[in-house]
């Protein structure tokens, strides 16, 4: 995500979007190739920036401040199992997990109906999560644009979510994801065997195993439009 990450920093970083360059997104030597690498990065962030409610009793305990509570919906997201055997998979596994042909993630298109977002101030913080949700918002806007049937199997969007995100500005991009940050979470969280079959197909490097549970995620985000 080289490309778009440079883009959404210079986004972040600056008022004059006219003068920033817009990165390519090609659909046709590897159209997915821009979903994976945001697949790769979000299970990043579930491994390396989400921290379990007992990580956060402790830092707490030692009387570090931490950015999330105990009562975040991040941690409420995925069991801490879940997040632990994240962690223990190989690089291997990951990138199978990676490769799913939908976001492992959720964007919350309930964002997109509330008031236009205003220039993101200089201050503000350049998290890892803010920095994700800028990319992904900014590769779901140009799919949204480029390819409306594309971005509902991609990102699970409705015609109504597709039209509203389809009327924002480049450079409103960053100050919607300053609000979406804190909201991304994994997709399906709550179904009892969408992650842990993931995980173990993904660990067994088990191709057939695999096609089944992200055939099963296609029906699950079917359901959803």
């Amino acid at each position: 995500m080289a490309v778009v990450s440079e883009y959404a920093l210079q986004l972040f970083q600056r008022r004059d979007v006219l003068s920033v360059r817009e990165p390519p997104v090609s659909f046709s030597s590897e159209p997915h190739s821009q979903l994976h690498q945001l697949n790769r990065e979000f299970l990043r962030l579930l491994t390396h920036e989400f921290p379990v409610a007992h990580e956060i009793r402790h830092e707490i305990r030692n009387g570090h401040s931490s950015e999330l509570s105990a009562d975040s919906p991040e941690i409420a997201a995925l069991p801490a199992g879940t997040i632990i055997s994240l962690r223990q998979l190989s690089s291997l596994a990951l990138e199978n997990i990676a490769r799913c042909p939908y976001a492992l993630f959720v964007l919350p298109t309930s964002r997109f109906a509330s008031q236009r977002p205003a220039l993101l101030e200089q201050s503000a913080t350049r998290s890892a999560r803010l920095q994700f949700a800028i990319a992904a918002l900014l590769v779901a806007w140009h799919v949204a644009r480029l390819s409306p049937t594309r971005a509902q199997l991609w990102f699970g969007f409705d015609a109504n979510s597709l039209l509203r995100l389809r009327e924002f500005q480049p450079h409103e991009l960053s100050a919607l994801a300053l609000k979406q940050a804190g909201s991304i979470a994994p997709r399906w969280a709550g179904h009892p065997h969408f992650w842990t079959d993931l995980m173990r197909y993904a660990r067994d490097d088990d191709s057939a195993g695999l096609l089944r549970t992200q055939l099963l995620g296609r029906q699950l985000l079917a359901t959803e439009w």
